[in-house]
């Protein structure tokens, strides 16, 4: 014999208790948007930093004329301040800050 509960949800889980194990399993997975939000982070931190180093690098080195000396030094700065930007944002983001 079937019963049927009307308080809430629960009205479905007699009928189908695969579909409450299902429900208690998702509210444990944070939302899609997170995740693309933390790897666009990332993204950009990654691809930033280095970007941003070899533009500062080529400036300083049109100011003082010095070829590529400040570029590979902007360029390892960058790459430096993305990796430490990203391992900073992975730590606080899954609590071990």
């Amino acid at each position: 014999m079937i019963r049927f509960s009307y308080k809430g949800n629960k009205r479905f889980y007699p009928l189908f208790p695969a579909l409450k194990v299902r429900v208690k399993k998702m509210k444990r997975y944070k939302p899609p948007f997170q995740a693309m939000a933390l790897t666009s982070a990332i993204v950009s931190q990654l691809a930033g930093g280095p970007l941003a180093g070899v533009f500062i690098g080529k400036w300083v080195d049109s100011q003082f004329s010095t070829a590529p000396t400040f570029l590979i030094i902007g360029l390892f700065l960058g790459l430096g301040a993305g990796t430490y930007g990203t391992i900073h944002l992975v730590r606080s983001y899954s609590g071990d800050d």
